[in-house]
């Protein structure tokens, strides 16, 4: 008889929310015009009161109200979804433990709102513990949406002490971890997940994962602090340290190719080396750490060096392809495997030098800010040749401080006479690492078979 009542009372009020939505919606054609309408309603907490036994209803109904309003406003880009926060709020409010709407309202909200996303994930966790997925979805809107990685790491870190969560969790938890330079968090996170499963598969890849972190959180215990002071080439520069002193440095476990080798091509890979290491390091303060024997025969310094405070030099210019591996002499076992597989990484991938002989010209030029820091051919019709004091420029429009531009510096002219007189009007391809100059890029040639006239 109970059960009776409460329904009849539950569809008395859902016909009342019907009503009074009708009523500020007015005719058919208005509500298909105003979508906003659908939202006004009384807030969740005295929905939830109203609603009695039949939440699940209520919830269901105004979830359909969230996605139509949603939908309405799809194919319009420039809208903000100004009341979406509030609707979602209301169907968590009355449905607490309703996980696809959670989950469901911060994907949607996450575009435009991450915060408020957040928001609503972070009360939904409280009704539903024991889901893996709301702190993991968290997770991934504070690494991709707010862009703090600390936050994103956390996450899903939580997300990894939930029970039935797959493997990638803890290993992202790790990823993000380290990519803040916590190091010692990710070794705690993977140890964790490492010390309950039973997978011996799993246990094998996060054993080694642990141990690459834990040779990396040993060096960096020793970090001394320096300003690159000059590059010489993509594996040695000079180190101005802290107490004021200039060190000639080698970077352990790379080498790049010679910029006075006798062969065209490999001088032209060298010069690319240097080009990466000096947009990436020149002038930039670091942390390094000296191992192997300590110095070369030639009496450098052999170092680690990690640039941006997390990035380890040694192995990015390996994982981007503009060096080989360098593993012959004695250095930390962990740090060899680490950057072999680096140059496999770049290698399977055709990443930097090693994807040359298929990298596709480019025409559009609109798109090099997207390629910066990558090696890349590019064709366009040369507006002008222009002389300058240390360096000739090759522009593509006569908008020269804001368009792209080839860079000759002085020293090399003599390798591109008699033919960079003719460059003038005539469409060129070119070859060579995208930099950039006060925002607009730019590739530095030095050698002639860099660049071909097209017609």
């Amino acid at each position: 008889m109970k059960k009776k009542i409460y329904l009849t009372i539950s569809i008395i009020f859902i016909i009342f929310i019907n009503l009074y939505s009708l009523s500020k919606l007015g005719s058919i054609k208005e509500r298909m015009r105003t979508p906003e309408h659908y939202l006004k309603l009384p807030a969740g907490k005295y929905l939830r009161v109203m609603a009695l036994d039949n939440r699940e209803i209520i919830g269901d109904m105004l979830l359909s109200r969230a996605l139509t309003y949603y939908g309405a406003h799809y194919y319009n880009k420039r809208y903000k979804y100004p009341y979406l926060y509030d609707f979602f709020k209301n169907v968590c409010e009355i449905d607490s433990y309703n996980l696809q709407a959670i989950l469901m309202g911060g994907r949607l909200l996450s575009d435009k709102y991450p915060h408020k996303a957040t928001k609503l994930l972070i009360s939904g966790e409280k009704y539903l513990p024991e889901s893996w997925k709301i702190p993991e979805l968290t997770g991934f809107i504070y690494y991709y949406n707010v862009k703090d990685r600390h936050l994103a790491a956390k996450y899903y870190e939580i997300a990894s002490k939930k029970p039935s969560h797959p493997p990638y969790i803890p290993s992202l938890s790790s990823k993000f971890y380290t990519e803040t330079g916590e190091l010692e968090e990710a070794i705690k996170v993977l140890h964790s997940f490492y010390s309950t499963t039973k997978d011996k598969r799993l246990r094998k890849s996060f054993k080694q994962d642990i141990d690459k972190l834990s040779a990396e959180l040993y060096l960096r215990k020793k970090w001394r602090k320096a300003v690159v002071e000059r590059v010489i080439d993509g594996d040695s520069l000079i180190l101005k340290t802290e107490s004021g002193y200039l060190k000639e440095a080698r970077i352990i476990g790379i080498n790049s190719y010679e910029l006075n080798s006798p062969f065209e091509e490999y001088r032209i890979y060298g010069r690319i080396g240097k080009d990466f290491a000096y947009y990436t390091l020149n002038k930039k303060s670091v942390h390094f750490t000296i191992g192997g024997d300590g110095v070369d025969k030639f009496g450098r310094i052999l170092i680690y060096l990690w640039y941006d405070n997390t990035k380890l030099y040694n192995e990015e210019i390996l994982k981007r392809g503009f060096a080989k591996a360098f593993l012959r002499y004695n250095f930390n076992k962990e740090m060899k495997k680490r950057f072999k597989e680096a140059e496999e990484f770049a290698k399977a991938n055709m990443r930097g030098l090693w994807g040359v002989r298929y990298l596709k010209p480019i025409e559009d030029l609109s798109y090099m800010k997207a390629i910066i820091g990558n090696i890349a051919k590019v064709r366009f019709r040369v507006y002008n040749v222009y002389f300058g004091r240390k360096d000739i420029f090759i522009n593509s429009s006569h908008d020269y401080r804001h368009s792209f531009k080839l860079v000759i510096p002085l020293k090399f002219k003599m390798n591109f006479y008699p033919d960079i007189l003719k460059f003038q009007g005539k469409k060129i391809e070119v070859f060579g690492f995208v930099s950039q100059y006060r925002g607009v890029p730019e590739i530095r040639v030095y050698e002639k078979s860099q660049i071909k006239v097209l017609q």
